[in-house]
């Protein structure tokens, strides 16, 4: 986790799980995947070091750019479970027609962002940001570094990785 002066925003991800989930048109590229995870880490005064993990909706599990970004971010994806993205759709802050029409959900990236991050405590840090093709919000739960091991998924050559970790409980 970051060294830096805490503040508003970034102090809740220095003591819980951060969460950037994404969401993006079958044509974006990782350079707009990581774009826009660096529009939303700005707008809320946070670093990449900051985050725990990428999430992604099923759909876009293997989407090139969203993998290429994780992996060129040293991060874990994790793609949300149905039933939680689902529970979670109620607390997006956008709703978007073009999202609703796609995926069912509000705002693919928030449903993702908050379904990963919670379901117990997990809370947006502000809406989604958006480029034509791709969006990102940033979820915190700061209960869940409480909690037990979760689960990550990686994707490495199209396999799933599955591995548990405690979160912050190493420090």
């Amino acid at each position: 986790m970051s060294a830096r002066e805490p503040t508003e925003h970034n102090v809740a991800c220095i003591a819980s799980v951060c969460i950037a989930g994404l969401g993006c048109r079958a044509s974006a590229s990782v350079d707009d995947i990581l774009a826009v995870i660096g529009q939303a880490l700005t707008r809320d005064s946070l670093q990449a070091a900051d985050l725990s993990a990428l999430a992604c909706i099923p759909a876009r599990a293997d989407h090139p750019a969203i993998q290429a970004a994780a992996t060129r971010l040293g991060l874990p994806l994790v793609v949300a479970d149905p039933a939680a993205l689902a529970a979670m759709a109620g607390a997006c802050l956008t709703r978007s027609g073009a999202s609703l029409a796609a995926t069912g959900l509000p705002s693919a990236s928030e449903a993702a962002a908050l379904a990963v991050a919670g379901p117990d405590g997990a809370r947006l840090l502000g809406p989604r940001s958006a480029s034509p093709t791709a969006t990102c919000a940033i979820a915190v739960n700061d209960a869940k570094s409480q909690g037990a091991p979760a689960v990550r998924v990686q994707f490495s050559n199209t396999s799933l990785i599955l591995k548990t970790f405690d979160h912050l409980d190493q420090q």
